[in-house]
């Protein structure tokens, strides 16, 4: 796919993966698997005998799959689920795996305290089976692999847009995203001085395509941002969110260390907040966050004598 192709079926995914929870959303992992990996079996319930604890088998690579995909997060039900469908899959078809992997639709990027715990207890328990976690981020890593007919058909569109599509992002769009920057921006003394980043440290930075095509696009809505804090009449707001931006980018990579990607993800849910990522809400959310990469308050800005080639700032 060309990149803004790629850029507009990511905003597509995000919005499909966030808006269907239970059954609906065992549906889409169902299709999306199927797409990527020949090997995938989808498994239904059947009568009184239920699915043994299994919502899907890789029978490639040995993986049964447990998805667990609510609208509103209780602690109590995650752990009723997941103990369940691991004990039903132990207890009832150990022969059919040797993978555990948990699939969730918490678009943070991580799991549950809780369900971390589960999973370090579970491999403790069952020392002869590996556990895994597949959250949004990593099922779209899977996804982006797709041709143009394995998109579409995952996305359940005619045909994947060829004409580059431009959104009309303005100051209302980006309010609703500085609200929130305001709401969560730690306050540090003093200004910050920052300068724009050379043509390399996108590079530097070992960021995938997927990302490189958002900020490239976000770099072209830069100005709006720019034309919001020229009227607004606090002088230090902009270095406070800036301020703000960096204090959390700093502790998502001390999180995320080595995982470039990751810290990216995690950069666009602090925009985002809990907000559903409609299409025109991601591409603002895109176009805030390469306003402050580009003023480097968040990733590495690349040594002076730093060439593409070179390793990058992420190893």
């Amino acid at each position: 796919m060309l990149p803004h192709q790629r850029q507009w079926a990511r905003i597509e995914f995000r919005e499909l993966f966030a808006g269907n929870h239970g059954c609906a959303f065992e549906d889409l992992f169902d299709r999306l698997m199927e797409l990527c990996h020949p090997g995938y079996v989808a498994v239904r319930t059947h009568g009184n005998i239920g699915d043994l604890g299994c919502d899907g088998l890789g029978l490639h690579d040995r993986t049964l799959y447990a998805c667990y995909a609510p609208e509103t997060v209780d602690v109590r039900e995650i752990r009723r689920k997941f103990r369940s469908d691991l004990l039903s899959a132990v207890t009832q078809r150990p022969e059919h795996f040797e993978n555990f992997t948990f699939v969730h639709n918490d678009p943070r990027g991580g799991v549950h305290p809780v369900v971390s715990g589960l999973l370090v207890e579970a491999q403790r328990d069952y020392p002869n089976l590996k556990f895994h976690e597949l959250n949004p981020r990593k099922l779209w890593n899977r996804a982006v692999r797709l041709d143009e007919v394995g998109m579409a058909l995952l996305l359940g569109v005619p045909e994947i847009p060829v004409q580059e599509v431009v959104y009309g992002v303005g100051l209302r769009e980006i309010q609703p995203l500085l609200d929130h920057l305001r709401e969560e921006r730690k306050r540090l003394s003093g200004a910050l001085s920052v300068a724009p980043p050379p043509a390399t440290k996108l590079a530097y930075n070992a960021l995938n395509d997927d990302y490189v095509d958002a900020i490239t696009a976000g770099l072209k809505l830069s100005h709006v941002i720019d034309d919001y804090y020229a009227r607004v009449a606090d002088l230090t707001e902009h270095d406070e969110v800036a301020a703000g931006f960096n204090a959390h980018y700093q502790q998502v990579r001390a999180e995320h260390p080595g995982d470039p990607d990751a810290v990216m993800w995690e950069m666009e849910v602090y925009v985002l907040g809990n907000r559903r990522p409609l299409r025109e809400l991601q591409v603002a959310a895109d176009a805030v966050l390469a306003h402050f990469f580009e003023r480097c308050d968040i990733f590495d800005r690349p040594p002076a004598e730093w060439q593409p080639g070179q390793p990058h700032g992420w190893v």
